[in-house]
């Protein structure tokens, strides 16, 4: 009878070790999804407890694992895709224009190629800051489209002193207030833009001045212009309906980030005799760094 009991309680012992052994025999040859359901409150059913709930981790884990290289491999192919799809549209348009151009539609072939660059220059994100002379070649090709667009005459004057040209500006800066004068300013007629940029040599400051001869606007507008240009309010629709300055607020706060303090806007207009813009920020050759703005730096 003793030996009996013995066998018993021996048994009772060894089964949850024997049971714990296969299972780990099991996780070895990469059953991960295997679970032991030793229960009881011996050592071994705590090790074997323990062992599940490190299992249940680390297919936890690797659930996440494998849904974040799945989102990678598709931001990575959407990354390709957009590097793909824009060269292939340029050597389209490239193409589309030397034929044109070989059958003699010279003015068409120059309406292409304006359209080329300016996507290219929208496709093209490498750089934040560009040299001053780039960003006004995409102006003189969107108020080219836009001539063509609207069938009116804008015509495009710019005047850029020594040592401007090369000067870095912010990607896309002039070119919502040239939206905004052909738009509004003229209201979809012909007009006259006048860009000119000039260096203060005591300041180091680089000063873009855009004037139009559109219709101006009221002292009320200009008035509410100049308190919302620096504001991030949600602009109610009426005002959009005129010179509503959407694209002024965005490069007002944009150099705003960048620049700092450092930055100056005026503006100032009159009915029927135009709106004048002055952005005024530090003459930069370089790339700009945190030297060149102050504590709310975030370009």
């Amino acid at each position: 009878m003793f030996s009996v009991l013995l066998t018993v309680l021996i048994s009772k012992l060894t089964q949850p070790i024997v049971k714990l052994s296969a299972f780990v025999k099991r996780i070895g040859r990469g059953q991960l999804d295997e679970r032991s359901l030793i229960r009881g409150k011996n050592e071994a059913a705590q090790l074997a407890r323990t062992i599940d709930q490190m299992l249940d981790r680390i297919e936890s884990m690797i659930e996440q694992i494998t849904y974040e290289q799945t989102g990678k491999r598709k931001a990575e192919l959407e990354m390709l895709q957009a590097q793909i799809n824009p060269h292939f549209m340029f050597n389209l348009l490239n193409s589309i224009r030397l034929n044109i151009l070989m059958q003699g539609d010279k003015e068409n072939a120059e309406l292409i190629g304006s359209l080329s660059s300016l996507l290219r220059m929208t496709f093209n994100r490498d750089n934040e800051f560009i040299p001053l002379r780039e960003e006004t070649d995409t102006i003189s090709h969107y108020v080219t489209l836009m001539n063509f667009r609207h069938a009116n005459q804008v015509r495009l004057e710019m005047n850029l002193a020594d040592g401007t040209a090369e000067a870095l500006v912010p990607r896309f800066m002039i070119q919502p207030m040239i939206e905004n004068a052909i738009i509004h300013g003229f209201e979809q007629f012909g007009g006259e833009i006048f860009i000119e940029a000039r260096i203060i040599a005591t300041t180091g400051t680089l000063v873009i001045t855009i004037k139009d001869n559109g219709i101006g606007m009221s002292q009320e507008n200009l008035k509410r212009l100049r308190e919302t240009a620096y504001s991030s309010e949600r602009i109610a629709e009426e005002d959009r309906k005129g010179f509503s300055g959407i694209g002024l607020r965005n490069v007002a706060q944009r150099l705003s980030m960048i620049y700092g303090a450092s930055f100056k806007l005026n503006i100032s207009s009159e009915p029927d005799v135009g709106t004048e813009i002055c952005l005024e920020f530090p003459l930069n050759y370089g790339k700009v760094g945190i030297e060149n703005a102050d504590g709310n730096f975030g370009g």
